[in-house]
């Protein structure tokens, strides 16, 4: 489920176009929200995540954009870094050692923003207007994408692998008995016996 082959229209998703949109378009058009962010651990990719929300209406969707909002929320971050490329053209040099994949509806997205307003009023006591947030009528879908690069994430502590499945996504990782697998615990190892060797003063 990656992006390519994406249609050039995502480019409308971030930038005004070249030419004014027509007010009233005989048919929907299809407008897809794109961002993508790298984490970073020790300096070392740790995991890249793609989102795009995609949506269909006859007018430009203004008000609600979750892959936005993803960008917005690692904005402050100086361990994430936006990424302009997919990452598997980003990174297409290095091994994923896990995926995950999630594809959520506008009815799945509507559960979580009426859950989401639940907890809120739960914990905020109060009785008045509910928070919830409506989904955008022209909302289609939303999918997210994410690739793990870090032996310790993958390996070593399975909470990633525990949230995807939460999310309803598609877990994938490489296989132990695989070289990819031992490639990357033997530069796991290393890594660790260089940081231990800078702390004690033997480097």
């Amino acid at each position: 489920m990656r992006s390519a082959g994406l249609p050039a229209i995502v480019a409308a998703a971030h930038e005004p176009p070249a030419t004014p949109r027509p007010e009233t378009p005989t048919e929907p058009q299809v407008f897809v929200d794109e961002t993508g962010v790298a984490t970073f651990a020790n300096d070392r990719l740790d995991e890249c995540v793609q989102v795009r929300a995609i949506y269909e209406s006859k007018t430009f969707p203004e008000h609600w954009r979750p892959a936005r909002s993803v960008r917005e929320m690692f904005a402050s971050d100086d361990k994430v870094v936006p990424t302009k490329r997919p990452c598997e053209q980003q990174f297409a040099g290095m091994t994923a050692l896990a995926t995950c994949n999630v594809i959520w509806t506008r009815d799945d997205m509507q559960k979580l923003a009426q859950k989401h307003a639940a907890k809120v009023k739960k914990s905020s006591k109060q009785d008045g207007a509910s928070s919830e947030k409506r989904v955008d009528d022209s909302f289609v879908r939303l999918e997210y994408d994410s690739r793990y690069y870090s032996y310790a994430t993958v390996f070593e502590d399975h909470t990633y692998m525990k949230q995807c499945l939460e999310m309803g996504g598609d877990w994938q990782a490489v296989a132990e008995d695989s070289p990819e697998y031992n490639r990357a615990r033997l530069e796991a190892g290393a890594g660790r016996a260089m940081r231990l060797a800078k702390r004690y003063g033997a480097l």
